[in-house]
């Protein structure tokens, strides 16, 4: 006899299709938007300090940049392992103290 636990329930993406017959063509979580958001903008700042110069070219190359940091995230990004224990981790391993060599 096998015992059903209620894992299923929590495995459910936050994610927004949109309304009826007007949804996106992907399939993202709601911490991917804030996260494209937040990295577009990291992308572009740094683009200005460069001193390369906003327009098209460029503004195409911050959101292909963003995409694929984004999907780099997504891939370690589950409902057992949010975005923010992934950056507390991250964080924590830099602070680490190192052994000399």
């Amino acid at each position: 006899m096998q015992v059903r636990t209620d894992d299923d329930v929590y495995r459910v993406d936050a994610v927004w299709l949109g309304p009826p017959k007007l949804t996106f063509p992907w399939r993202a979580r709601y911490v991917s938007y804030a996260l494209a958001l937040a990295v577009l903008v990291l992308v572009m700042a740094v683009q200005r300090q460069l001193g390369i110069p906003f327009g098209v070219l460029s503004t195409l190359w911050a959101l292909l940049v963003t995409v694929v940091v984004v999907r780099l995230v997504g891939r370690h990004v589950d409902d057992e392992r949010p975005l923010v224990h992934l950056v507390v981790s991250w964080w924590a391993d830099v602070r680490t103290p190192r052994g000399r060599r």
